[in-house]
């Protein structure tokens, strides 16, 4: 976060009556902030992020990621937790090839290089896809009849990426219209009104995501925390019946952090939360051990 000195000469973005969304329509974690913002019910606009104003914006939020957020107190704020296709690009050639690079770059270093893990990749998108539609049968969102982050994050995928990418496009119209119509319609239409699923029990789909966390993300958070703690570049944990390297990133990390900041705070209004983690193989991926 930052807030700009009147004589700095970068400043070239007028202050914005309401909030400002600088991302891209194709962009995961730039739809992630739009649901939320939607759901907040604030005022707010999304513009492409401006090259001309590209180094002001990447200066003051200080990444060159996308999603920034301008404030109407005149901050630039960036991470939501905090594309690869010629249409992702509108037209731009040169874009739609940067995209392509950078999608098998990231295909690397998230492990998914080979046959084994990308089939194992796709089975688990159709076990989440499976399990998102079997909770809207039951509730408007996926951890109650109001929204949360989560659904955010899973709106995100839809809307920035699989709903127009042919492929996944096709399938997910086919399979799962529940889903393509809860992300082009029915999410959008919340009255503020509903609950959440008492916890610690909640929804299926939260018991869902936390059976496949055990199974994935516990043994890939402790092999990069070791990894950041060693100073390696990478890791080697098996994944899917191989061993499969992952970039170490200090991100999860500090995700994790995270976490356990919000258990830390949540142990005054329940004491089901160290059972609940323990039950779930959690606690010591979070650094609760």
């Amino acid at each position: 976060m930052f807030i700009p000195a009147k004589s700095d000469r970068e400043n070239q973005l007028e202050r914005p009556e309401h909030y400002v969304v600088y991302g891209w329509q194709r962009s995961y974690f730039t739809h992630k902030l739009m649901a939320a913002l939607h759901f907040y019910d604030t005022e707010w606009q999304f513009e492409a992020k401006p090259q001309a104003n590209e180094r002001e914006i990447r200066l003051r939020s200080g990444t060159h990621q996308v999603p920034v957020l301008h404030t109407p107190e005149n901050w630039m704020i960036a991470d939501t937790t905090p594309l690869l296709q010629m249409d992702a690009a509108y037209g731009d050639e040169e874009a739609a090839k940067m995209m392509i690079v950078w999608g098998g770059k990231v295909c690397r270093a998230t492990g998914v290089s080979s046959e084994v893990q990308q089939r194992a990749a796709e089975d688990e998108y159709y076990r989440i896809m499976d399990a998102v539609a079997s909770q809207l049968e039951t509730t408007r969102y996926l951890l109650g009849d109001r929204p949360t982050a989560l659904d955010c994050i899973v709106l995100a995928g839809l809307r920035a990426h699989f709903l127009y990418d042919p492929a996944p496009s096709r399938m997910l119209r086919d399979r799962y219209p529940t889903v393509v119509r809860w992300a082009e319609e029915d999410a959008d239409a919340w009255d503020g009104s509903g609950e959440l699923a008492p916890f610690p029990q909640s929804t299926p789909f939260a018991r869902f995501v936390l059976s496949e966390m055990k199974q994935t993300w516990v043994p890939f958070a402790l092999g990069n925390r070791a990894a950041l703690a060693a100073g390696e570049k990478a890791f080697v944990i098996p994944m899917y019946g191989e061993d499969v390297s992952y970039l170490a990133r200090p991100y999860v990390e500090r995700s994790a952090q995270m976490l356990a900041a919000h258990v830390s705070r949540q142990r005054a209004s329940t004491n089901h939360i160290d059972t609940w983690l323990t039950a779930w193989h959690l606690k010591a991926a979070i650094g609760q051990a």
